[in-house]
């Protein structure tokens, strides 16, 4: 079993003892979402993807660090997410997600844009936020433990 994997279980275990009633899992369990939040992960036998609705990001072990898999999963879960839309007239042609982190800087997970829209109407703009789902205090030691078994793995 390799270093991913394994992260991936323990994540997998954490996430069902905070959310086990709306934790879905789908392929086997390689693919989480959680409820109807827009968060999930999943695990491909290779690498990691981790996501807010089609913003996503891939962890792969070649050329990633596990921890930036297991931070980013944690920052949507402990952290204020910034959802931006952009339409032009009653369509949204683009959909930026970011997460808050501290003193109001934002990370951005990803933008999803579609190329046929309007693009003669006046753009607007609505943004709106997710509040946290879990206060970090209480998930510290967890993420501690599973980071520390992924460096002991490597």
């Amino acid at each position: 079993m390799n270093t991913y994997q394994t992260i991936f279980d323990k994540l997998k275990e954490l996430l069902i003892k905070l959310f086990d009633d709306e934790l879905n899992q789908f392929e086997n369990g390689s693919h989480l979402t959680l409820g109807e939040t827009g968060i999930w992960i999943e695990f491909d036998g290779y690498e990691f993807t981790i996501g807010h609705g089609l913003s996503h990001w891939h962890y792969n072990p070649e050329r990633d660090d596990v921890d930036g898999a297991i931070t980013m999963l944690i920052n949507l879960l402990t952290k204020r997410i910034r959802i931006t839309t952009y339409h032009k007239g009653n369509k949204e042609y683009k959909h930026k997600v970011e997460i808050e982190l501290a003193n109001s800087k934002f990370q951005e997970i990803g933008t999803t844009t579609i190329w046929f829209h309007p693009f003669w109407k006046k753009t607007i703009t609505n943004t709106r936020f997710k509040e946290h789902l879990i206060d970090y205090s209480l998930i510290e030691s967890d993420i501690i433990e599973i980071k520390s078994s992924s460096q002991n793995s490597t």
